[in-house]
């Protein structure tokens, strides 16, 4: 006979999830704050003339899952989604080193539509010369547009959070609840 899930394990798992989904929102965190004290220190770092060396638009998607009858047949298929992410790769060079760069912005981007982030990529053709900015501290440190400022946080941070106190909640309420 298979166990049942009581209130007090229901609150745990809760409790657990809201750890898990919290740990997840301290690395966004930690993501947007780089992002954002890169994008505000790039305002002063010098620039170099770099090469555009490629510009490319990669596409992923993800299906969900189909809806399955108790026989195991498919009674809908799953919708399909697309994210498109303009990539771009440059060379430049400080100091006679060489290096090779693939930030744009700050802002991490992806889009769903192939034309938004072909229109990103357009200034960047390939074999064009482009202004690199880089950390005079760290050369390999770099980015293209620099004047496009990174939020000090995403809302997909805050959204996450949101879970993660809602789970929480849920889980103080059903182990009270089980007590």
């Amino acid at each position: 006979m298979p166990h049942q899930f009581g209130q007090m394990e229901f609150a745990l798992v809760m409790l657990g999830l809201a750890l898990v989904v919290g740990l997840l929102g301290v690395f966004f965190l930690r993501r947007d704050g780089k992002n954002f004290a890169l994008s505000m220190a790039s305002a002063s770092w010098p620039t170099v003339s770099g090469l555009i060396k490629s510009a490319s638009v990669k596409m992923t998607h993800h299906r969900a899952s189909d809806t399955k009858d108790e026989n195991g047949n498919v009674t809908e298929v799953g919708e399909t989604t697309y994210r498109y992410e303009p990539r771009v790769t440059y060379g430049y060079s400080v100091a006679g080193k060489d290096y090779t760069g693939t930030r744009i912005n700050f802002v991490p981007q992806t889009f769903s539509s192939d034309d938004d982030a072909r229109q990103l990529i357009a200034a960047y053709a390939i074999g064009f010369a482009a202004d690199v900015a880089y950390d005079p501290a760290d050369p390999k440190t770099c980015v293209l547009d620099r004047l496009q400022k990174a939020p000090k946080t995403a809302i997909s941070t805050y959204l996450v959070f949101a879970l993660a106190v809602v789970l929480a909640v849920a889980g103080v309420y059903f182990l009270l609840k089980a007590k």
